[in-house]
């Protein structure tokens, strides 16, 4: 028999590596089930290193005027720069470890492949975070999550929206549940107030879901929940508020929370909006998905031919990509207010 106790033979590493592929894509699709920054992000194919994206800006409208006079607008357009970062890693086997009765590559190699497939799904998740984490730059210079983006960055004096809401905001578990139904309500005035960039027309935002920390999602769950809410002293049926409210829902991001550098006080609120395109708070610029490679020693090319010398089987997973910002007003912070 080829294989374990005996030689590597082609058949027997076609079929290895054949095993590993099919072991890498169920468990990356596993996983990718329970994963909550597809969610909120948007995946954009690049086609190079580095990729310049333009938005529109929606400043279009109509307004009275004499006949026969009509004003010319200007297209308004934002851009912003991202570059595709490369991330690798490998595995490297001796043969001797598939040769021999007691090697235990094959044990090694399929563990490995499970677990890569479930890191790659995992990886766009972990720096999603991170992104939002570090509050960086978007494209209208402003941090991310800001109380002062301007409405029109090309015409400031529009006015500005905050995605940043830090008052009033009391949802967590230091909080009676009757402070945390109002601020709701709180939440949705705010939303109601969202201009478009021509500052005089509603931006029509539609409440989504929460995106909470473990320490908040029981609070959160409990409140969209719930049919009856402890209110004034009394049980009181709050599901027809709560419906036309138009909250979808609660998904529980672990690395939003103080264990992670993030806050189990906070959380995130992804919106949609009527009028608007289907980008979202975030992005992620995929260059080049990830892929695992193979290399056998006996597939000739630079890299078999070394390992061949050593008696090493290699396999390398690589990727290019890179996490991004994309509309402000796609996501919110909710900032907790102590009691």
């Amino acid at each position: 028999m080829a294989g374990i106790g005996g030689a590597i033979t082609p058949t027997y590493l076609m079929k290895l590596e054949a095993n590993m592929r099919i072991l890498t894509n169920q468990a990356y699709n596993t996983l990718l089930e329970n994963l909550w920054w597809t969610k909120i992000t948007n995946v954009i194919p690049s086609m190079s290193k580095e990729e310049l994206f333009f938005w529109l800006i929606d400043t279009a409208q109509i307004e009275y005027d004499e006949e026969g006079n009509i004003e010319f607008e200007e297209l308004a357009m934002q851009n912003a720069r991202y570059e595709a970062e490369y991330a690798a890693k490998g595995l490297k086997v001796v043969k001797s470890a598939f040769e021999d009765l007691d090697g235990n590559g094959v044990r090694v190699a399929t563990a490995w492949s499970t677990a890569i497939g479930k890191y790659a799904a995992y990886f766009p998740q972990k720096h999603i975070a991170k992104a939002i984490k570090a509050n960086g730059k978007c494209y209208d210079g402003k941090n991310f999550f800001a109380t002062d983006h301007p409405l029109d960055p090309l015409n400031v004096a529009v006015g500005t929206f905050s995605n940043l809401l830090t008052t009033g905001i009391k949802l967590d578990a230091r909080h009676t549940i009757e402070t945390a139904y109002d601020t709701l309500g709180t939440i949705v005035t705010h939303l109601s107030n969202v201009k478009m960039p021509n500052g005089e027309d509603p931006r029509n935002l539609q409440n989504g879901f929460f995106v909470a920390p473990p320490a908040m999602y029981p609070r959160l769950i409990q409140l969209l929940k719930s049919k009856f809410l402890s209110i004034s002293g009394g049980s009181t049926d709050v599901s027809g508020v709560i419906s036309d409210y138009g909250f979808e829902g609660v998904v529980m991001a672990t690395e939003l929370g103080a264990a992670y550098g993030g806050s189990d006080t906070d959380c995130y609120l992804a919106v949609k909006d009527i009028t608007g395109d289907d980008l979202g708070g975030m992005c992620w610029i995929d260059r080049e998905p990830f892929t695992v490679q193979y290399y056998s020693g006996q597939d000739g090319g630079g890299v078999s031919a070394d390992l061949n010398r050593t008696r090493e089987m290699e396999w390398h997973v690589e990727g290019r990509n890179v996490a991004g910002y994309g509309h402000p007003y796609k996501l919110y912070k909710l900032v907790g207010q102590a009691p």
